[in-house]
Formats: structure tokens, C-alpha cells, sequence
């Protein structure tokens, strides 16, 4: 793993974890028994942070070749598309509570993969739309239905 890797899988998963803990406590001042899935979505996210700060840590640092780097530059996230991940995000938080869960969960997911996509140069709408259906569904199937556990209206009720 190359120096920049290591350290942005570092910085991810400090990032991560940071987020992770006023989230978990704020659940747990709230108290409430009847909104389980942000404990369960938090300790996903509170384990895989750790996993990726470990395995920064513990990977050895390769040096890359000039094609390797290059590769990396273009490969770089800019700052407006860091601002425009944070502007996305609150948007979706923002309407969260008035058009619903699983539309905005269908939104976020949508547009993740398309970005993703997007920067591997792969994109397909048809597979961005079924891989979000699928996760939606999947969503509903375990929270919803198996489980019995309502979404939350909005993410200030963590």
C-alpha cells in the first residue's frame, strides 16, 4: 500500500470513528428503545472505522512508480467535491423528516453509486437504479418487516 493509500485510509477511518461517537451517545442520552437501527448503523460504522485504522497502521508502506502516481493524481478527490459531498448530505438530512426515510436512503444511495461510478468510469444508470431498489427493499425487508423497527422521521431523533 502506498503512502497517500495508507494515510487516506487512516484519515477515513478517523473521521469515521469521530462522527460515530456524538452520534452513539446522543443515542444514548435519547433513550429511546424503540429506535434501534442507529445502534446497529453505528456499530457497523464504529467497527469498520477501526478496521480501517488498524489496517493503516499495520500495512507496510510500498513506494509507488511514477505511473502509479499519476494514476493517484487523477484519481484525487478536490475540495468542491468534498464540499459538495457535505452540501449533499445535510440536504439529505434536511429532508429527511419531510419527504421520509426511504426516499431520501433511495436518494443518498442513488447518487452515491452514481458517483462512484462516475470516478471508475463505469457508469450505468440501469445498475445504479437496480442497486438501489435492491438496497431500499432490503432495507425495508429486515428493519421493517423481520425486525419491526421503524426508520427514524429524521436523524435528530438519534
Amino acid at each position: 500500500m502506498s503512502r497517500r493509500e495508507k494515510q487516506k485510509k487512516l484519515l477515513t477511518g478517523v473521521i469515521m470513528l469521530a462522527i460515530t461517537v456524538p452520534f452513539f451517545i446522543s443515542s444514548g442520552l435519547r433513550g429511546d428503545s424503540l429506535y434501534l437501527m442507529p445502534y446497529i448503523a453505528l456499530g457497523v460504522m464504529a467497527v469498520s472505522s477501526l478496521w480501517l485504522i488498524v489496517k493503516a497502521a499495520l500495512t507496510p508502506t510500498v513506494e509507488t512508480e511514477e505511473k502509479g502516481r499519476e494514476e493517484e493524481q487523477r484519481q484525487a478527490v478536490t475540495g468542491w467535491e468534498i464540499a459538495g459531498c457535505f452540501a449533499f448530505l445535510f440536504a439529505v438530512v434536511l429532508l429527511m423528516g419531510v419527504v421520509g426515510s426511504y426516499v431520501m436512503l433511495f436518494v443518498l444511495l442513488f447518487v452515491s453509486h452514481l458517483y462512484i461510478s462516475h470516478r471508475q468510469k463505469k457508469v450505468s444508470l440501469l445498475r445504479t437504479l437496480i442497486f438501489s431498489v435492491i438496497a431500499i427493499a432490503i432495507v425495508y425487508l429486515v428493519f421493517g418487516k423481520m425486525l419491526g423497527l421503524r426508520l427514524p422521521r429524521d436523524v435528530w431523533l438519534f
